[in-house]
């Protein structure tokens, strides 16, 4: 008995050692390789519990078959049967003949292998729109599982696929397939916890071009809301690493208010800005417009997306918006009609078209009463009329085909060479200068935030009065500009320790500064004048000047030591008193042009307002002694100029 004991350990010890010369040597704890091999950016998943007994003697006896990617092939389709029968049938399709209650119309595209290999630890499957396999996705399976389920791919792409099955880091054996995603209706979504969800992009549009995806997402609610009906939404912790990671949303854009999400401030999507813009749906896109406008001028900006855009069900508030967009880059109106009624192969139920429940067909039916031969310029006149402007459209179009945005470039209307620091041009949003020239030359700039600028010494050297133009380069689009450039010499009217004073009938006249007649700005901070009505007040430069009354300014001179208004009566330029008591900078210069004639210009806040000419007189005081002066002519209280420097 003992010797037949021994025998039976011995041969038991030498299977073993046999079984484990057959292996490859590496640990095989499938879940922990699988980890090792790859991780997935989109969702996958391996759900088959497939028979793990081992091969037959005559099996193991067997060479390890070539691996053969058996599917997909051709072109495939992602959704559930009844939706692909609705999408196929085309323009026309009754939703009634396809409509199933479900909770989601997506379904996985499923890759298929052969066999299962002797020693394989792992299988890896690499799946990628580049035939080279570069920014492939990997994912890693068991080695006993022949299938893997593949979700979210782009739609209407061709995809190579490649199945490897290891043993450890060793290849045992590899196959290819290659298979297309169909072009026919929306890239429906598989997020975890939320139902809906649609790519709102990847359509061809009437220009030829296709709409960019992964950048505009639509779909239903995020968390719970004041819905009763829907109170099991929640997007889970998956649903939250796909869509901060993989898809990378950067604002959570929520067409209800925050009362209908419960009072939420943060998205639940990690890192994602929360917006909430309050709208209605279907007619309410005609009937408020500010709110209408507030969302378009928003998804116009290309720094918030990706953007997930939602109500409630993502249906009707959402469905409008997303049906006014993608009219707007020109889809066919019969795929915008199926991306509309695909909300009904989801938890939110039916949307029909031709349903009166809904209003729908009245919001087609008033959009197509807009200018425009086609959808899409009804569409863009539609924008304009509720105050989108030009700029506004071009951007949304440039997002979702790929282009440079425009940006809003406005510069400052003049700048005084002599005054400025600084030349400054504001953006309507942040974003990358590589370039700013003046009048041809380029010139050194900093950015501020939306303000780019231009310091005094940087601008160009031998510019000149008068009208310059510019060119500034925003993400690669050049927007022209232009501006005032004025070249005067500005000077405080007044001497220094007179920067406040108060003229009455004790104290009538003040004179200040020597200007000339060379065109120099004499400007003074003016806080209000007052007349009892029996005169106004005047303004001289030596000779020359202007008299304010009943809210003009009149050409004026010296005549035998005193100001009088010029006759016949001339203005120079018209304000209002009501403008001028407001507290201005007033400034005036003198320009002798020739022997005969002088020009008297009024400057309002640093603007050209007006001016004339006049004859020169003939007892005229000499350059060098042309002061700037103030006097008054009414005898109750007169003229109050309070001290803010202009120089």
């Amino acid at each position: 008995m003992r010797k037949l004991t021994i025998a039976l350990l011995c041969l038991f010890v030498g299977a073993a050692i046999a079984a484990f010369s057959a292996g490859c040597g590496q640990k095989t704890d499938s879940s922990e390789e699988s980890g090792k091999i790859s991780e997935s950016t989109l969702p996958s998943e391996t759900d088959e519990k497939e028979n793990v007994s081992e091969s037959s003697s005559e099996q193991e006896k067997e060479e390890n078959p070539v691996l053969e990617v058996t599917s997909p092939t051709g072109v495939v389709f992602s959704y559930i049967s009844n939706v692909t029968g609705y999408l196929t049938a085309g323009k026309g399709a009754l939703l009634a003949d396809y409509y199933c209650l479900t909770d989601n119309a997506y379904m996985p595209v499923t890759v298929e292998w052969n066999g299962k290999y002797k020693g394989a630890t792992a299988i890896r499957v690499e799946y990628s729109i580049n035939n080279d396999f570069s920014d492939a996705i990997e994912v890693g399976t068991e080695a006993y599982k022949t299938r893997l389920n593949l979700y979210n791919l782009l739609k209407a792409a061709k995809y190579y696929v490649r199945v490897t099955a290891l043993c450890g880091e060793e290849i045992m054996a590899s196959g290819e397939t290659v298979f297309e995603t169909t072009d026919i209706g929306p890239r429906i979504m598989n997020v975890g916890g939320i139902y809906n969800v649609r790519d709102l992009g990847g359509y061809t549009t009437e220009s030829g071009e296709r709409t960019l995806q992964n950048l505009f997402f639509r779909g239903g609610a995020l968390s719970d809301s004041t819905d009763p009906a829907y109170r099991q939404v929640a997007l889970n912790e998956s649903g939250k690493a796909y869509m901060s990671g993989a898809l990378g949303i950067k604002t959570d854009f929520d067409l209800r208010n925050a009362t209908e999400n419960l009072g939420l401030t943060e998205s639940p999507i990690p890192g994602a800005t929360l917006e909430y813009y309050n709208v209605g749906g279907y007619l309410s896109a005609f009937t408020d417009a500010e709110g209408y406008r507030k969302v378009f001028s928003a998804l116009s900006d290309p720094s918030r997306y990706p953007v997930y855009l939602h109500c409630t069900g993502g249906a009707d508030r959402t469905g409008t918006v997303s049906f006014l967009i993608n009219a707007l880059l020109g889809v066919d109106e019969t795929a915008l009609i199926q991306d509309y009624e695909l909300t009904s192969f989801s938890i939110y139920r039916e949307r029909n078209s031709q349903g009166t429940v809904y209003d729908f067909k009245p919001f087609l039916e008033k959009l197509k009463t807009y200018a425009g031969e086609t959808l899409s310029r009804k569409t863009e006149n539609y924008m304009l009329s509720i105050g989108v402007t030009e700029t506004e459209i071009y951007n949304i179009k440039a997002i979702m085909f790929g282009k440079p945005c425009k940006n809003s470039v406005s510069a400052q209307p003049k700048f005084a060479a002599q005054k400025d620091t600084e030349f400054r041009i504001l953006l309507g949003r942040e974003a990358e200068v590589s370039s700013v020239t003046i009048n041809g030359v380029p010139v050194v700039f900093r950015a501020e935030g939306k303000e780019i600028v231009v310091a005094k010494e940087d601008m160009p050297s031998g510019l000149v009065g008068g009208r310059v133009s510019g060119e500034i380069v925003v993400e690669g689009v050049g927007y022209p500009f232009g501006f005032e450039y004025d070249d005067k010499n500005y000077v405080y009217g007044l001497e220094e320790g007179e920067e406040t004073l108060v003229l009455t009938a004790a104290n009538p006249t003040v004179t200040g500064k020597t200007v000339g007649y060379g065109g120099t700005v004499a400007e003074l901070r003016i806080a209000k004048v007052e007349d009892d009505g029996n005169g106004g007040t005047f303004f001289m430069i030596g000779s020359y000047g202007v008299y304010f009354r009943g809210g003009g300014f009149r050409a004026a001179i010296v005549e035998d030591g005193a100001p009088k208004e010029y006759s016949p009566r001339t203005y120079a330029a018209y304000l209002g008193n009501s403008v001028f008591n407001q507290g201005i900078l007033l400034g005036l210069s003198v320009i002798a042009r020739d022997e005969s004639t002088v020009t008297l210009t009024i400057y309002v806040n640093g603007v050209e307002s007006g001016s004339c000419d006049i004859p020169r007189v003939s007892d005229e005081i000499d350059a060098g002694q042309a002061n700037y002066s103030v006097t008054i002519t009414g005898y109750v209280i007169g003229f109050y100029a309070s001290g803010v420097r202009s120089d």
